[in-house]
């Protein structure tokens, strides 16, 4: 639990799916950098941060001013047992669900130096009150509680001066950093002029693509795309037609989204319901609205499986 929403366990999550591909029958794993893409059907779904190499070859598919980019960062995280507590305390986000976060205090006066230090420190080259006046929130990173997350604090400052500033803050002052915070740079598929709505590329459709690269953004998103290529690219070596999920399902108005020539200036794009066509009757409340454009998509995605299923 994190506040009002899920914290992951990276490590373990991250172990949990690579020993389920590995034990499965149907999938074998090759390691090693792929630099080339291989021929016949293939799906690549190599993240935003993929390889130089393979990132040269994509560019020379798909031409010049096709690969788009944009900087994220990922904040320090931190070890609980390193922590002053004296100076911090559980509580919740926005005083909202369980007492999740970790709040580290500082006075109007550690605020003030611990502001001047930020302004004033050296960053690295990239490739953004209450009695106590402020505070940190570290959440949870992992499920046995050992490491926190700095909440808010990517940041490109050179490490050094990320322990030098950070130790300001008194909960801190001897903090233990399992990683600093690192910028780095994401790229992604000018999709809507490459991709169709199962995720193939338009010119050489025996290419598909998922997850980040496509310009879909989130675990879920990602996961959610690459179903689809998945399951469009198993019924097409069948001969089977497409399972065309509609725009009224989240899976299919995000590729419908994604593939849309019409989006002008294309960035990455979370589901959401603004992209997901309006129910066509008036619907009282946000949260009843939703609940209503929810309950069809799942009721058209039952009748689409039964359909498939015949």
């Amino acid at each position: 639990p994190a506040g009002g929403a899920l914290a992951v366990d990276r490590e373990g999550f991250s172990a949990y799916v690579t020993e389920k591909i590995r034990r499965h029958p149907s999938i074998t794993v090759v390691e090693g950098e792929a630099v080339e893409l291989p021929p016949g059907e293939v799906i690549v779904a190599t993240g935003p941060l993929t390889s130089d190499a393979m990132a040269d070859r994509l560019a020379a598919l798909f031409g010049e001013g096709t690969t788009l980019n944009f900087f994220d960062a990922a904040a320090p995280l931190v070890t609980f047992d390193s922590l002053d507590m004296e100076h911090a305390w559980f509580a919740s986000r926005y005083e909202k669900g369980t007492a999740d976060y970790i709040n580290c205090a500082l006075s109007q006066e550690e605020y003030h130096a611990f502001w001047e230090a930020l302004c004033t420190a050296e960053e690295a080259e990239v490739h953004g009150f209450e009695d106590k006046y402020a505070v940190v929130q570290l959440r949870r990173d992992n499920a046995e509680g050992s490491i926190y997350n700095l909440v808010g604090f990517q940041t490109h400052l050179k490490f050094p001066e990320q322990r030098r500033v950070f130790s300001l803050i008194p909960a801190l002052k001897n903090a233990e950093y399992v990683r600093y915070g690192v910028m780095h740079r994401n790229t992604y598929l000018d999709s809507p002029r490459l991709l169709d709505r199962y995720y193939r590329l338009k010119k050489e459709p025996r290419i598909a693509f998922a997850g980040q690269m496509t310009g879909v953004e989130g675990y879920v998103e990602s996961t959610a795309s690459g179903f689809l290529a998945a399951v469009e690219l198993a019924r097409r070596l069948r001969g089977l037609p497409p399972a065309d999920f509609p725009q009224e399902t989240a899976i299919g108005a995000l590729a419908l989204y994604v593939s849309n020539e019409t989006v002008a200036h294309f960035q990455p794009m979370n589901i959401n319901f603004g992209i997901i066509p309006p129910l066509g009757y008036r619907v009282k409340g946000k949260r009843n609205k939703n609940a209503a454009l929810s309950q069809r998509s799942l009721e058209i995605i039952e009748a689409r499986k039964a359909e498939l299923l015949r």
